[in-house]
């Protein structure tokens, strides 16, 4: 399966947790996170790593459902990142310790961040 594929390929088991990965776009690629704490984005149909980028240490991430952006969020701070490019787009830190969920709106127009 593409899961196991994808667990080989550099993608982290998470103790007590589910694989962090989404589909994006039309469904031919994932965007996950990688052993190395950094996202990934992976071909769907075969499970390989087309790329990585970003930061190292994240508590929570989301997808867009389009694929264009990505949301991390680690220790006190969020931030989005533009697929495409690799680039970070926005950074702020609205906790005061851990960022544990984020979600995306389907208008890609508002994150919402949950922590404490």
């Amino acid at each position: 399966t593409i899961a196991a594929e994808l667990e080989d390929s550099g993608a982290p088991r998470w103790p007590g947790d589910s694989l962090p990965v989404s589909f994006v776009g039309d469904g031919a690629r994932l965007v996950g996170v990688t052993r190395d704490g950094r996202f990934g984005v992976w071909d769907a149909g075969t499970g390989r790593r087309i790329d990585a980028f970003g930061s190292t240490r994240r508590m929570a991430f989301a997808a867009s459902p389009d694929g264009s952006l990505v949301a991390e969020g680690s220790d006190h701070s969020v931030t989005c990142w533009d697929v495409a490019t690799r680039r970070q787009i926005a950074r702020w830190t609205p906790h005061r310790t851990f960022v544990w969920r984020i979600a995306l709106s389907p208008n890609r127009q508002r994150i919402v961040s949950v922590g404490v």
